[in-house]
């Protein structure tokens, strides 16, 4: 079983509000190393989500019956 089909399906509405809670934005200056790598870790896992779900939108299944 390839990764792709060991994702769980991701609800869109899941993803919309991570990317309202974790918005793309540059880094402040005033962050610390630390807090801009966490916050660079927040997006990222934004971005892979959104990525699984368009693959998850333009994958057709067949059930094996």
């Amino acid at each position: 079983m390839s990764q792709e089909q060991q994702v769980p399906p991701i609800p869109g509405d899941v993803i919309d509000w991570l990317d309202r809670l974790y918005p793309e934005k540059c880094a402040d200056p005033k962050d610390t190393e630390r807090e801009i790598w966490m916050k660079s870790g927040e997006r990222r896992l934004v971005r892979r989500l959104r990525l699984e779900l368009q693959r998850q939108e333009n994958t057709v299944y067949v059930r094996n019956t």
